[in-house]
């Protein structure tokens, strides 16, 4: 979408404390040891002791460390080289949060009303369709489509039990997905084959700011005005890092109308101010995949990963890019997509008593490349703006 863009400036969360206990001691019973050899080419050693003392230990919530958050799993596992460990003895291993309720009580939890509420709001606004009832079952909750106390009491259980970040808060953030995302991958409870992967989880999360507006005379016209209007957001997508996120992509689409409507009832049809959308000149009726001409050089549409990416340090456009573990742009396998948009339109020599209608809606999808099936998807509004032209100067401040 053409307009001007906000440029976010993000830094890769590093972690501040690591468990010293050798690799071979940590208790992972009753799972398979190549995704630990897949964790350690990508991670490292040291950063992979920390991540399966975590997923792994049965902590009592009175010795519970609050540690610092994890950070967040991304990149592509690669098929290590060296020949896997031997197996240890299959044991039966649950492949949700029980082991969470079996050492946190219901009393251990003292989350209030409004922390609940915020909390069912915050994951709302991340997780949707499919996500919701995979996390319940994860949770060990009744089958449902969305997310309410019982089931945010739930993830508070599961992050004191694991100490995933300062105090139990029922927000599935960064650290509290990468876990589960962990443990999943680690006890292989869920697969990336088409119509066995009810159990994956994706998040879309766009962020939208308030739309901002003014009317200014227009030099030299009495009676006409110079109209601007813009509106930012930008969108964090992620993607389960053990299923192969590089089959995955996101993609965006846009939809809206932009009229005027003169004193005289003379309406100007104004959709061709949004011109940079590529396949089409205008701002479209039915939603079509939206992205932005001007970035002709690193290709054309939000969340192509076959695209070079758009850097977030360019002036005049915003992020459109894939991330690894480091925060450094990974294309092609990062499991986190970050994009911005600022869509906006300035008019010059409106007619004072003008009627503006301007709509515009997005979509954000999470969509298997394979067969295009959408995995996740988010719609949000951008413009329901709908004005008169005021005769002095006057804005949104």
């Amino acid at each position: 979408m053409s307009g001007e863009r906000t440029i976010p400036t993000q830094q890769p969360k590093i972690p501040t404390s690591i468990e010293q206990t050798p690799l071979e001691q940590i208790p992972i019973t009753g799972q398979r040891t190549q995704p630990i050899n897949h964790l350690q080419r990508l991670l490292g050693n040291r950063r992979t002791q920390q991540l399966l003392h975590q997923s792994a230990s049965p902590i009592k919530p009175a010795r519970v460390q609050r540690a610092p958050g994890l950070p967040p799993l991304r990149g592509v596992l690669q098929r290590d080289d060296e020949a896997p460990a031997a197996e240890a003895p299959a044991t039966p291993v649950r492949s949700s949060a029980a082991s969470a309720f079996d050492h946190v009580a219901e009393s251990d939890i003292t989350l209030t009303d409004v922390q609940i509420r915020n909390a069912i709001n915050f994951n709302t606004n991340r997780y949707q369709g499919r996500s919701i009832p995979a996390l319940r079952r994860y949770m060990e909750q009744p089958a449902g489509t969305g997310f309410d106390a019982p089931m945010i009491r739930a993830i508070a259980r599961y992050q004191l039990h694991f100490g995933l970040g300062t105090r139990p808060d029922g927000m599935i953030g960064h650290d509290t997905y990468d876990h589960i995302d962990l443990h999943q991958m680690l006890h292989q409870t869920v697969t990336d084959t088409p119509g066995t992967d009810a159990d994956l989880i994706f998040s879309i999360n766009p962020s939208i700011d308030a739309v901002h507006w003014d009317f200014v005379p227009t030099p030299g016209h009495t009676g006409f005005m110079n109209f601007r209007v813009i509106r930012r957001f930008s969108v964090e997508a992620t993607m389960p890092q053990h299923a192969q996120p590089s089959q995955y992509r996101y993609r965006q689409m846009i939809r809206g109308n932009f009229l005027m409507t003169r004193p005289d009832g003379t309406v100007n049809d104004l959709n061709n101010m949004f011109s940079k959308i590529p396949g089409t000149t205008e701002l479209p009726a039915a939603f079509r995949e939206d992205g932005n001409t001007d970035w002709s050089a690193t290709g054309v549409f939000y969340g192509r990963r076959t695209d070079a990416g758009q850097p977030n340090q360019t002036a005049n456009a915003g992020e459109n890019q894939y991330r690894d573990s480091q925060g450094r742009i990974d294309q092609r396998n990062g499991n986190t997509y970050r994009g911005t948009d600022g869509p906006g339109v300035r008019v010059q020599n409106v007619p004072v008593g003008t009627l503006i209608d301007l709509t515009m809606d997005f979509i954000g999808q999470i969509v298997r490349m394979a067969d295009g099936h959408v995995m996740q998807q988010k719609q949000w509004e951008a413009y329901n703006f709908n004005m008169t032209v005021p005769d002095t100067e006057t804005g949104s401040g």
